[in-house]
């Protein structure tokens, strides 16, 4: 079970999710008021995103993609909509590359990078990725790739 926990260093708190299967009533009563504090904070955030420029979509992403830990909390699906189609598709990649789940991406990611992905799904090199739940945004002519694919396989 994923656990969000709050750590203070030099009085700055930060959000950690942890896995800790080994959670008691008392902590996770605990654990769902923290989580609870920081959906209301990160949908103040959210609700500024449409009215924020290009430029400072672009430094957002960029510290995403950086890893910059005041961003590592905010849900990329609510960011997504929000930034240029080259911003989407490094944040894609990054997830993919860190083994996050991708499907809540794939609607804000250019169809030259989601052909790249089926592509390396075929030559190997992304063996542990499942494209099932991509297939709604995939071209017809991947689909028919992968297709295709499959049926050599088997």
């Amino acid at each position: 079970m994923k656990k969000l926990v709050k750590v203070t260093i030099d009085g700055e708190e930060y959000f950690k999710e942890i896995d800790d299967p080994t959670l008691e009533k008392d902590s996770q009563e605990t654990w769902n008021i923290k989580t609870d504090e920081l959906k209301k904070e990160l949908s103040k955030i959210i609700t500024m995103l449409p009215f924020m420029e290009d430029e400072q979509l672009h430094q957002i992403s960029e510290a995403i993609i950086k890893g910059e830990k005041d961003y590592e909390n905010i849900p990329l699906e609510y960011v997504m909509p929000f930034l240029e189609e080259e911003d989407c598709d490094k944040i894609f990649l990054k997830s993919i590359q860190e083994k996050k789940n991708i499907t809540t991406l794939a609607p804000f990611v250019s169809e030259k990078v989601l052909h790249n992905v089926v592509e390396k799904v075929l030559n190997g090199e992304l063996e542990d990725l499942k494209l099932d739940t991509l297939y709604p945004f995939l071209s017809s002519q991947d689909i028919k790739l992968l297709f295709d694919y499959l049926l050599k396989k088997n």
